[in-house]
């Protein structure tokens, strides 16, 4: 089966933290490695933007990585 390119990526990576309480061996956020920079956070605001942009150019995957995201309070909302 031959797969159609179509010139964009098909996924994207976001990063919602750069903190952890974990020290995975394999992170780079893991608490144990050093963090460089002050502590950071995803904007919901602008991540909500950046999604309607994306689905606008057929990205159809998104993961969400980085730090310990459950150590921090944000909803994202219901999905569609």
């Amino acid at each position: 089966m031959a797969v159609k390119h179509i010139g964009l990526p098909a996924i994207c990576d976001i990063s919602v933290t750069n903190v952890c309480n974990a020290a995975c061996g394999f992170c780079g956020f893991s608490r144990d490695k050093t963090l460089r920079g002050r502590a950071r956070y995803i904007d919901v605001r602008k991540f909500s933007a950046a999604l309607a942009i994306l689905w606008r150019r057929s990205i159809r995957y998104v993961t969400l990585q980085g730090g310990e995201p459950s150590s921090i309070r944000i909803s994202f909302g219901s999905s569609r």
